[in-house]
């Protein structure tokens, strides 16, 4: 089923990026999981466990799925999802914005992604 989702999201989402290589995404993958196969040509890639078997996705949000910034500029995130659709990390990649480039820093940001480990893609989040 969340493969089914992936599909009809890249389907309908143009890109707007390209894609990391695995090279660039395969050391943002820490253990025990490792990055599998890609998905599709869009960036969705299968993610493994330590075993080898499936556990879930990686994707980034700019080449899939961009999020626009206060700047108008999207924030590419690196996000990992279970098989069931609970984010297992998020990982900021790049971002423009002006408060978190000439102002706090990039820390306040990436810890606000940090609270979305262990909630679904089910679950309504309130930002």
């Amino acid at each position: 089923m969340l493969r089914l989702i992936f599909t009809l999201i890249c389907l309908a989402s143009p890109a707007l990026a390209e894609p990391l290589s695995r090279a660039q995404i395969a050391p943002m993958i820490v253990a025990p999981y490792a990055l599998g196969e890609p998905v599709n040509d869009k960036g969705v890639w299968s993610l493994l466990n330590s075993g080898g078997g499936e556990a879930g996705y990686v994707f980034e949000t700019g080449p899939l799925a961009p999020l626009p910034g206060f700047s108008g500029q999207p924030i590419n995130i690196l996000v990992l999802l279970d098989l069931e659709g609970r984010f297992i990390d998020t990982r900021l990649i790049h971002q423009h914005e002006p408060i978190f480039v000439a102002g706090l820093g990039e820390a306040p940001l990436r810890d606000f992604l940090t609270q979305y480990r262990g909630h679904s893609i089910n679950q309504p989040l309130v930002v």
